[in-house]
């Protein structure tokens, strides 16, 4: 049901539920991110249980990838005290997360017009001209740079951010960029030794290898070597632990050919959360 509100210009309303409360969003009309949201909502059920089990309520998240601020609002009723920090370096998309969290009573979310990376600096951002959910950083990594119409953004690391902004605690990272996710992380080694945030973050397969050149399996041996504890979330939701090089076979023979090459993992040294944790219904 749209909004009757006039939305900012070029865009649309659209209401979900999320958090238990009603929310308006606005985007792009074109957009099919936002065409699909009711499906996208079901798709991050999982990101929503998690953190109904690891967030407190004064906690603290960064978002990395907010693009319009679904994730980020269906959080924030977990923080009513704490805060989220969303960043978002696409230029619609971050004008519709200022719009959307601007509109949000709760006012305890703040957008920040930057992409995280491995170092602060400039990156090469594609837009997506069909979904803003599929911009991408560009390396010479990317297999399909040439052509593509890109742009400079700005970019800091998690951990420049955390000393620039004084935070004093980090209890959920959660990484979806496109196969960037990597690079998100080694920008995040201070906080996640000082911290022990629970790290949720998407395994995109395709853009980890077609935009950065990596190998997944390789990818899920870091993690397994940087976190004591490697999760993935079944159909249903559960989480399903990666605990030794078998199941990681089991996994990723799964990941690649049935479901296939995306999925959805949390890496955390602390895996008290599990006897918090309910599955989505």
């Amino acid at each position: 049901m749209s909004d009757q509100r006039p939305p900012p210009a070029g865009l649309a309303w659209t209401r979900l539920t999320l958090g238990g409360r009603e929310v308006t969003l606005c985007g792009e009309a074109s957009d099919s991110y936002f065409a699909e949201l009711p499906s996208v909502l079901q798709a991050e059920a999982a990101l929503f249980a998690l953190g109904r089990a690891v967030l407190p309520r004064d906690g603290v998240v960064i978002d990395a990838g907010a693009n319009i601020g679904l994730v980020t609002l269906g959080l924030a009723p977990l923080v009513p005290l704490g805060r989220i920090h969303a960043f978002e370096p696409g230029t619609m998309a971050f004008r519709c997360l200022q719009a959307n969290l601007a509109d949000d009573p709760l006012a305890n979310a703040t957008p920040h017009n930057l992409a995280l990376a491995d170092a602060p600096g400039t990156l090469t951002l594609h837009e997506h001209p069909v979904s803003a959910s599929a911009s991408q950083v560009v390396t010479s990594a990317h297999i399909g740079a040439a052509g593509m119409p890109l742009r400079q953004v700005q970019a800091t690391t998690v951990d420049a951010f955390i000393a620039q902004a004084g935070l004093n605690r980090l209890d959920l990272l959660k990484i979806d960029v496109e196969g960037f996710e990597p690079e998100v992380l080694a920008g995040a080694v201070g906080a996640l030794g000082r911290f022990n945030p629970v790290v949720a973050m998407e395994l995109n397969s395709y853009a980890l290898m077609v935009f950065g050149n990596r190998n997944t399996r390789h990818v899920m041996e870091v993690l397994m070597g940087s976190f004591r504890h490697v999760f993935w979330f079944d159909q249903a939701g559960r989480p399903q632990r990666i605990a030794n090089r078998e199941a990681l076979h089991h996994f990723l023979h799964d990941h690649l050919v049935h479901r296939p090459g995306f999925d959805n993992l949390a890496c955390c040294a602390d895996d008290g959360w599990l006897e918090r944790y309910e599955p989505p219904a």
